[in-house]
């Protein structure tokens, strides 16, 4: 009887963990984001917003994210100063929340 209980026991934890939001948001690509409740690559799976939420002025400062192609380099953080962007929050993986003007891709 008592190695049941010990089964019961193993096969709840078991079911637990294949619940639990860490295993729900494994990362599919180095890039993946995690941002609150929602993970995305933004080259591959971009943010689902609500309505509005894109359709932000180009013509004033911002906060932005700046995701880089890979382990941060000094000259390229100096490049983004450079630009006119300040840092302000790194977030893993290769991610800066930046403030400045209207982001492009470099």
């Amino acid at each position: 009887m008592k190695w049941r209980y010990g089964l019961i026991f193993v096969l709840l934890m078991a079911l637990v963990v294949e619940l639990s939001p860490a295993a729900a948001t494994t990362p599919s690509s180095p890039y993946t984001l995690r941002l609150g409740e929602q993970s995305f690559d933004p080259l591959l799976d971009p943010p689902r917003l609500p309505a509005g939420w894109d359709d932000v002025p180009t013509s004033r400062p911002d906060l932005h994210l700046v995701q880089l192609t890979g382990p941060t380099q000094a000259a390229w953080l100096t490049a983004l100063e450079a630009s006119g962007l300040q840092l302000v929050q790194y977030i893993y993986p290769y991610t800066y929340v930046v403030w400045g003007q209207n982001v492009q891709a470099a």
